[in-house]
């Protein structure tokens, strides 16, 4: 069956994903401005596009060796956007750093090849900001309101309208509430969402901006993805509605992603807010088909061994890079006691144990401790799971979350909660030089 992948402006099918290409940035961490709060799910947002537009048999609009991941690291924090990134390297995709010049480079060289019968995809996810009435977009070395050391939006519209194709979908999800560490609670003004113009008369161009004119974008610490990369995952896998054909278009997606934001918001941040997102579409684009929801899913990418992984330790993640987002993770829990949805915070907090667990075993694997008490996976786990057994005597079993909702019980194991995510800044701390050795 032939792709049934965007229309062309006259009404015609002539499509081939061989044509096609995109460029996936994920910028979580900057390395030069030490006073930028970390993107948390960027590098997720990133490969799971990725792998949707690449690899998903429902969308495939862009063939995986066309594919150039820009990522300030390769370690996504969900263990499924782990074994997507290395689905998607086996299958040819190109990943780089996340550096301005990298970027750039990337955009530029995906512009020069995309032919006249593909689509041009960008997704971005990071931070931004306003300077002069433009909007710019930070790379992993960017500077906040350094524009010369950012990526200016207009330019990535002007080296899309420039390239030889006429569709392309454009994503950006990079105006979060929380940009400087240890400021106030007030959102940074200047990070917030410009309006976003028309790009003049090019047919078959989208965009689709992650936050409202003068609001900000999400993440979303129990899904741990960005709120609206979220939605746009949702929608082309067939939840955003289709037409009687069976197919996601532009119009159902944007639709979809405005609903899904908005209630969000309101749940989560603001219940007054009247809009989340942006989208910018002319009407022939509006029509473009994205997904075709009778092909079926695909199933999940294998397991990366850690044999694969040790073989190659270039590709590894530092163990201090790690614990540091078992760090941010967890006080990201904290915050999510109160959710209205305890199932998934359960899942989500034995998710977070777990990944803290694999990074302090190959702590402990580096650096071995003389008595095995001296283990800091042992020490954690002890703090760790004496609030999931010893405080609440109920097991976490399927179904047995009740817990979570009785007071004070539920305050209890909050208290114990609180005390895991302190042992991993102690780890941090009692291990500061061992984990400076490892960067050297």
């Amino acid at each position: 069956m032939k792709p049934a992948g965007p229309i062309a402006a006259n009404g015609a099918t002539t499509f081939d994903p061989a044509q096609s290409v995109a460029l996936f940035v994920g910028a979580r961490t900057f390395s030069e401005d030490e006073s930028l709060e970390m993107v948390p799910y960027a590098v997720d947002d990133a490969v799971d596009l990725a792998f949707m537009f690449a690899l998903d048999p429902r969308v495939s609009l862009v063939q995986p060796k066309h594919v150039v991941l820009a990522l300030s690291d390769q370690a996504p924090r969900k263990p499924i956007s782990q074994r997507r990134l290395a689905e998607l390297k086996r299958k040819g995709a190109i990943v780089v750093p996340a550096s301005q010049s990298r970027i750039l480079k990337a955009m530029a060289h995906q512009a020069g090849v995309v032919g006249a019968k593909g689509i041009f995809i960008v997704s971005y996810a990071s931070h931004g900001f306003s300077e002069d009435g433009s909007q710019y977009l930070l790379a992993s070395n960017s500077l906040f309101r350094e524009f010369n050391t950012a990526i200016p939006v207009a330019r990535i519209f002007d080296l899309v309208a420039q390239s030889n194709t006429g569709r392309s979908l454009i994503l950006i999800d990079a105006c979060r509430e929380r940009v400087k560490k240890q400021r106030s609670a007030a959102p940074e003004r200047l990070s917030a969402a410009p309006l976003l113009q028309r790009m003049g008369p090019i047919q078959g161009q989208v965009v689709l901006y992650g936050a409202a004119a003068g609001k900000w974008a999400y993440d979303d610490d129990l899904r741990q993805n960005g709120v609206f990369t979220g939605a746009v995952l949702d929608g082309l896998q067939c939840r955003a509605g289709h037409d009687p054909s069976g197919l996601v278009t532009v119009d159902a997606l944007s639709v979809m992603i405005e609903r899904n934001v908005l209630a969000w918001i309101r749940t989560n941040r603001d219940p007054s807010v009247r809009n989340a997102t942006q989208a910018n579409f002319d009407g022939a684009a509006r029509v473009m088909p994205l997904a075709v929801c009778s092909r079926p899913a695909p199933p999940d990418p294998p397991a990366v061994s850690d044999d694969a992984l040790a073989s190659r330790p270039d590709r590894r993640t530092p163990v201090r890079q790690r614990l540091e987002y078992c760090q941010a993770d967890g006080k990201s829990l904290m915050s999510l006691y109160d959710s209205q949805d305890p199932d998934r915070f359960v899942t989500a907090y034995v998710g977070w144990r777990d990944g803290c667990v694999a990074a302090l075993r190959d702590l402990d694997a580096r650096f071995p401790r003389r008595k095995s008490s001296e283990s800091e996976t042992v020490r954690f786990v002890s703090v760790a799971n004496h609030w999931c057994a010893a405080k609440c005597p109920d097991t976490l079993s399927t179904g047995n979350c009740a817990l979570f909702r009785e007071n004070p019980r539920a305050e209890r194991c909050f208290w114990d909660l609180d005390n895991a995510v302190k042992q991993v800044d102690d780890v941090i701390i009692r291990n500061s030089f061992t984990l400076q050795q490892e960067q050297q």
